[in-house]
Parts: C-alpha cells; sequence; structure tokens
C-alpha cells in the first residue's frame, strides 16, 4: 500500500481552496471519484496533485485545463488503467459538458468570469494591474468599488472580462459605461444585454 498526500485544487489558480488528503494511493482512487462528482461543474479548471508520503515525489498529476488530463509517473504506471479510467468518466469531456451558453440575460449573470485592470497601454505587454474572479453578477459593485479607490489622474482605466476558460467577453471603460465589444463575439453578446447584466441603465 503506497501512502500519497494529495491535493486537490477545485479551481487550479487558487490555492486557498485546496482539499488535502492524506491516505494510500489505493483509497484515494475512491476519494478522488467523490471530489470529481462533487466539483463536476468545474471539473475543467480542476488540477490534482498526487505525492508519495515517503520522500514527497510527485507520482501522479490530473489536469481538467489541459488536453492530455494526467501524468503518472514511470514507477506507477501499473495504476495506468485506473487513472485513465477516472479521465474517461470525469475529466475527459468535462470541457464539453461543462461550457459556458448564454441565452439569456440571466444565463449570463450566472458566469464565472476574470476582471482584468489595466491603466495604460504599456500594461498589456506586462499583464493586468487589477486582478479579480467573481460571478458577472457582481461585476458592476466589484468594479465601482475599485474605480472610487483609483487615483483620477488614470483617465485610461479599464477592464476586460473574461471566462474562467479564458474567452473575451467585452470591455468597460473607467466610465462604467463605455462598453467594447470584438469582432469575433463567440457568445453574440449585446451592449444591452451587457447593461442589463451588470445594472447599468
Amino acid at each position: 500500500m503506497t501512502e500519497i498526500v494529495a491535493y486537490f485544487y477545485p479551481e487550479h489558480d487558487i490555492p486557498s481552496n485546496v482539499i488535502v488528503s492524506q491516505t494510500t494511493l489505493e483509497e484515494y482512487f475512491n476519494e478522488i471519484r467523490e471530489l470529481c462528482e462533487r466539483h463536476s461543474k468545474i471539473l475543467q479548471r480542476t488540477y490534482v496533485q498526487i505525492f508519495a508520503k515517503k520522500g514527497g515525489k510527485l507520482i501522479i498529476s490530473f489536469n481538467g485545463f489541459l488536453k492530455n488530463h494526467y501524468s503518472v509517473n514511470e514507477e506507477y504506471i501499473e495504476y495506468e488503467s485506473i487513472i485513465k479510467e477516472i479521465c474517461k468518466e470525469y475529466f475527459d469531456d468535462a470541457k464539453e459538458r461543462n461550457k459556458i451558453i448564454i441565452n439569456s440575460v440571466e444565463d449570463f449573470k450566472n458566469v464565472d468570469i476574470e476582471i482584468r485592470g489595466y491603466a495604460i497601454p504599456q500594461d498589456y505587454d506586462y499583464g493586468p494591474i487589477y486582478g479579480k474572479k467573481c460571478k458577472m453578477v457582481e461585476v458592476s459593485e466589484v468594479l465601482k468599488y475599485v474605480v472610487s479607490t483609483w487615483p483620477e489622474e488614470d483617465h485610461n482605466l479599464q477592464f476586460e472580462i473574461w471566462t474562467r476558460e479564458e474567452e473575451y467577453l467585452f470591455c468597460i471603460r473607467r466610465d462604467l459605461e463605455t462598453i467594447h465589444l470584438k469582432k469575433e463575439n463567440k457568445f453574440n453578446l449585446t451592449k444591452e444585454m451587457i447593461r442589463e447584466a451588470l445594472g447599468i441603465k
């Protein structure tokens, strides 16, 4: 029986949400199935690392956001059939199963999004100077707070809104009224839909 320490990240880039397990590898295969059931709506963003308790070697990992959803240390290749089975059942079609569909403003309000704030054009070369993950329905209050605390001289402040799966939605300027859509508008959003979802008259 291989003793392990496993880390299950429901949201791969939010370490504070990690679920830590200390058990045996054999028992963890049952536990990971339970965790996958519990977090089925976000498995496309889930990351799992399983380490040998003795020596700390990484022996198995699952990556819901990568095309190849698992890797296994060659010393543990005997478990690959179980790992493949777990991937097939939970990870392989998670992105398709959980893909975002926006048919109404109510659908839009419930989308998990990421806000990326930029104050000057050069910021695009170095990444956003402000970032926040939340539901679309929360965006308006978040942006009002950010704008109220931001230096007034940053007239170029604007925010890009992306899905958690890295799909661009729209951009909104500091005035929280001026909205820009890109030509490739995957979700067929309109400015009216966006304003309604944000609660902007």
